[in-house]
């Protein structure tokens, strides 16, 4: 008797895992074209621009992946630094006249209730030589099935740079751009 109980454990052990491998095979999976996510995406991000340049930075600091907001300080030292360097451009004649979330070039599934996503946007800022334009991007994470999403700006487009910012960042989100 006390063999069969093991035999079964074994059966639904083996079950579980095999649905667990078959699971993770598409935890990557591409959802790009899912307008869903798609919108959540840009919403958030579209969210966190708009609150630099209304200078809602708490807004901002709850927007951006709380692994670099640790990695500052914590959030009253990233006020800090954000209202500082709102302070230094206005000192140097620089002003943001527009933040503008251009795309979702790629979202991914990192597991079954996490999705990664990639996006651009465009800083228009007015400085005394004139207009600069600049095209960043941001990795989004969100923990919730895509339904809140955190942000971070990604500096190069270098997975491995970019891994040891972000451990958990998704190798995927650099594959086809």
């Amino acid at each position: 008797m006390r063999s069969r109980s093991f035999v079964n454990f074994l059966t639904c052990f083996s079950f579980v895992l095999l649905i667990s491998v078959v699971g993770c095979s598409s935890c990557s999976k591409d959802q790009s074209d899912n307008p869903r996510l798609k919108q959540k995406a840009l919403r958030s991000s579209t969210n966190m621009s708009e609150a630099y340049m209304e200078g809602d930075f708490e807004t901002f600091i709850d927007l951006t992946l709380p692994l670099l907001v640790e990695s500052v300080g914590g959030k009253e030292r990233m006020m800090e630094h954000l209202v500082f360097g709102s302070d230094e451009f206005s000192r140097q004649n620089i002003s943001i006249v527009e933040v503008n979330v251009l795309d979702v070039h790629k979202i991914v599934r990192s597991s079954a209730f996490e999705h990664q996503a990639l996006i651009s946007q465009e800083m228009v800022m007015q400085t005394p030589e004139g207009v600069v334009r600049d095209t960043q991007l941001l990795a989004g994470f969100s923990g919730f099935m895509g339904n809140s999403w955190q942000f971070i700006q990604i500096q190069e487009y270098d997975y491995e740079r970019m891994r040891r910012i972000v451990p958990f960042i998704s190798p995927e989100l650099f594959i086809g751009n």
